[in-house]
This record gives C-alpha cells, sequence and structure tokens, in this order.
C-alpha cells in the first residue's frame, strides 16, 4: 500500500489491485491510496507479491509519479 498526493487512475497503474482515492474532510481530493494486494495481507516473503509490488513502483517511477528522495528533503 502507497499513498501518493495526487489523483491517480487505473489507466496509470494497471498492476495495483484497487485505487482508494482519499479526500480530506470538506470532500476536497487530497491523493491515492495505492492497494497492490488486495485479497490477503501483503507478505513479504511472497516472491508474487514483491515482485507485483516492485512493478508498481517501476511504472510510477516510469510516469514521474514518485517523489524523488531529493525532493522529499527539507
Amino acid at each position: 500500500m502507497l499513498y501518493l498526493p495526487r489523483q491517480l487512475s487505473t489507466r496509470q497503474v494497471p498492476e495495483a489491485a484497487r485505487l482508494e482515492l482519499v479526500h480530506d474532510a470538506a470532500g476536497q481530493l487530497m491523493g491515492t491510496i495505492i492497494i497492490s494486494v488486495a485479497d490477503t495481507i501483503f507478505d513479504i516473503d511472497n516472491p508474487a507479491h514483491v515482485r507485483l509490488a516492485h512493478d508498481i513502483e517501476v511504472r510510477l517511477t516510469d510516469q514521474n509519479l514518485l517523489p524523488r528522495y531529493p525532493d522529499l528533503l527539507i
């Protein structure tokens, strides 16, 4: 599971099991939670789960949707 402060669509992240839009109390869109595995708990020891998470990360990186480390520094 990953939160990004932007709206994403299944077209942008087709590997995700589910995308949940997050709204604030006023109903304004805040971002999207990306859920990689929906039918069970993510298991780091399950190679299929890890591969799926990696595929999602690569997809997001290719589209410049992940923040870069230098951008996270204050």
